[in-house]
Formats: structure tokens, sequence, C-alpha cells
């Protein structure tokens, strides 16, 4: 067998010149990526404040499995900035029943005694009185301060989906790129 594969020109087979290429083509972007790492290193030491870089060193990390979107999904409902919208979306949607319960006045009611004297006479007559107000809004039904409520708590409320959205695109933005660069570097094992 050693004979026969000595005999055998292994350089012109094209399956080994496409190893050899694809060996080739791995070494230059192995070389590419310590560059990057030599410039990353040089610009970690500038931002540090350090003058040297030979006290920093890269060390490879265990690469897990691929995060799960839907697994992460769950932590976006603990994000500080998305319970503070949604929040004040609540809170603008209880003032707007605060501004339509504003909007009758509050009813009154009253006793009153009245003396009166004459001047003529020496007598003085008296009188006792009730009151009660109540207070119909017929001409002024101050829609308008009811519409604006609304339309902040609609306002808030979409801020806060919007927000949602985003911070769910983001997630799944990273996630993609996590697995898009585990698979680049798995094509390099």
């Amino acid at each position: 067998i050693v004979r026969h594969l000595q005999a055998v020109d292994v350089r012109d087979d094209p399956r080994v010149l496409q190893i050899e290429a694809r060996c080739q083509l791995r070494n230059s972007a192995v070389e590419a990526a310590s560059g990057e790492l030599r410039v990353a290193i040089r610009d970690l030491a500038f931002w540090i404040g350090l003058d040297d870089t030979t006290g920093l060193r890269v060390e490879a990390v265990p690469v897990t499995d691929d995060p799960d979107f839907g697994a992460l999904a769950p932590e976006l409902e603990e994000r500080a900035d998305l319970m503070a919208l949604e929040a004040h979306a609540e809170a603008e949607a209880a003032r707007v029943d605060l501004v339509r319960a504003e909007r009758f006045e509050d009813p009154s009611a009253g006793i009153f005694l009245r003396l009166s004297r004459d001047a003529d006479q020496a007598s003085t007559s008296s009188f006792i009185g009730g009151r009660i107000t109540l207070p119909l809004p017929l001409l002024d039904r101050r829609s308008g301060s009811v519409d604006m409520a609304r339309a902040e708590a609609e306002a808030a409320r979409l801020a806060a989906g919007a927000a949602r959205r985003v911070a769910a695109e983001d997630l799944e933005i990273a996630v993609d790129r996590v697995a898009e660069t585990r698979r680049r570097l798995r094509l390099f094992e």
C-alpha cells in the first residue's frame, strides 16, 4: 500500500487541492482574527490607561449552547425601564377615571340663620333656612380635560408597547448575533 501511495502523485488530485485551499483560507482567517485581536488589545489598553499591553491576556471562553430567544423572553418582564413605562401607562389610565369624576363639582349642603331688625320697630325677626347645592354640568361638561387625559393614557400605553417591542427586537438581534458568531467559530474547529 505504501508503494502504491508513493507511486500516486497526490498533488494533482482535486480533492487534495480543495483541502489545501480550505486550509489556506482558514489560516488566513486565523491570521486576520489574530491581527484584529492585537488591535483590540491595544485599544483596550488605551481605554484602561495602560502604556504597555504585556499585562493583558486573552483566554478562550468555553462555548455553551446557543441561547434560545424563547428562554430569554421572560427576562423582558423584569426590566426596570419597561416596568416603569407600564406603571406610567396604568397611572395615566387611572387618571382618566379621576378626571372624569372631577368633572362634577362636589355637592354641598348648609344651614343658615338670618336675623333682621326693623329700623322703626324694636323687634327682631329671625329666619332659619337650609341650602343644598347640586351642580349639574349642563352647558360645560368639561369633556376637554377627559379627552386630554384619555389621549395621554393612550400615548403612555403606546409608548410602553413600543418600548417592549424594541426591547424584544434588540434581544432577538443579540441572540441571532451570538448564534452567527458561534456558527463562524465552529468553522475553525
